[in-house]
């Protein structure tokens, strides 16, 4: 399980929190599948609206495990970094856990409170009522910089 009080380094930090998009990958008995979500997070925590019934919602559902990525799209291996991730994935379901996990969303993505309201056109409120929060916790996170050294990769968490 997550640390509470984990930090993670200062450019790691940063980097999570200028980026906005949490490249996950599962797998099932119907074989691997990767998706692009928003995502949030709060230390350790990583957390993402998504539907329970899309493929990697099932993924999920069935195995509560997950890989996850944040990079760009750079136009040389120089320039590559990004985080690697592994762990653990559930469904919030309790109110203390949805109001932080919420929270930090709404902080982030400030339009996205619309859309749990409903202040959206019918069509799209129907597809919200099956949106779920998640929280992604990993137990393993990799910093890879290119920048320093082709496949410079440095283990964040936990820490060695």
């Amino acid at each position: 399980m997550a640390s509470d009080c984990f930090q993670f380094p200062p450019v790691v930090e940063d980097y999570l929190s200028e980026h906005n998009v949490l490249n996950l990958s599962t797998c099932g008995e119907d074989g691997p599948w990767a998706a692009a979500v928003f995502y949030a997070h709060s230390g350790l925590r990583f957390y993402f609206l998504s539907n329970p019934d899309t493929r990697h919602g099932r993924h999920i559902m069935a195995t509560g495990r997950m890989a996850a990525a944040v990079h760009e799209d750079y136009s040389s291996w120089r320039e590559i970094k990004g985080v690697q991730m592994i762990g653990s994935v559930r469904v919030v379901d309790d109110p203390a856990g949805k109001k932080d996990g919420l929270k930090a969303f709404f902080r982030k993505f400030c339009f996205a409170e619309a859309f749990l309201r409903g202040d959206v056109p019918e069509a799209l409120r129907e597809r919200m009522r099956s949106i779920h929060l998640f929280c992604f916790e990993p137990d393993l996170v990799l910093w890879l910089d290119n920048s320093t050294g082709f496949g410079n990769r440095i283990q964040v968490y936990p820490e060695p």
